[in-house]
């Protein structure tokens, strides 16, 4: 378990990172839980459809076309179907 001297040594790293809100607490037995915000901005990525999103679970790869009756890899040519109860994906 980590010692209290650890524990602000973490924090000052994070801090010195430039984190902000630092809070690190003794947790679990192997590991501390630490929470910290790192300040500044970042854009939403904005509305993306689901073939998009999707990754061929048999190549891995992302590039997925949408055709009417499934979701099709560009790459390797497996079909994703497409039914009235949702996609199969296995």
């Amino acid at each position: 378990m980590e010692t209290a001297c650890g524990l602000e040594k973490f924090t000052e790293t994070l801090q010195n990172a430039g984190f902000v809100q630092v809070e690190v607490i003794v947790w679990w037995r192997w590991f501390d839980r630490a929470l910290a915000c790192n300040p500044g901005t970042s854009t939403p990525p904005g509305a993306q459809t689901l073939a998009g999103m999707l990754k061929c679970p048999g190549c891995g790869n992302v590039s997925i076309s949408k055709r009417e009756t499934d979701f099709h890899c560009t790459h390797c040519g497996r079909k994703i179907p497409i039914s009235p109860a949702g996609i199969g994906l296995s």
